[in-house]
């Protein structure tokens, strides 16, 4: 995902996609900057499951 978001950096989907693999692996921290850049792309934020 990341050589993804390499190459399509404005892509919010590859962003948010990106972002879960980070979450997934327990890395947050690499998550979150990848979580708000996706939305500010205009992801629609019903697409992020939370709870």
């Amino acid at each position: 995902m990341v050589a993804l978001v390499k190459e399509d950096p404005e892509n919010g989907y590859y962003q948010y996609q990106c972002a879960w693999t980070y979450d997934s692996l327990g890395k947050e921290k690499e998550a979150a900057p990848q979580y708000e850049k996706a939305i500010r792309l205009g992801l629609n934020k019903s697409l992020f499951r939370i709870g």
